[in-house]
């Protein structure tokens, strides 16, 4: 998952943006869940995914 955001003025400069991302690896702060389990349950991919979204947002505000 990879997240870009931007943050504009009025004139449309450019204030602020980052991006960052998260991979499936050893090195992911995510717990690990096999293809199977995703498979076989939907809210739980629903789950990982906001997990990874709260990650990387909380990261990129930690920029701000």
């Amino acid at each position: 998952m990879q997240i870009k955001c931007a943050l504009t003025d009025s004139s449309g400069k450019v204030l602020w943006s980052e991006s960052e991302r998260i991979l499936p690896s050893i090195a992911s702060p995510m717990e690990t869940t096999t293809w199977a389990q995703l498979r076989d349950d939907p809210k739980l991919i629903e789950a990982q995914w906001r997990k990874a979204a709260n990650y990387i947002a909380k990261k990129m505000v930690a920029t701000l």
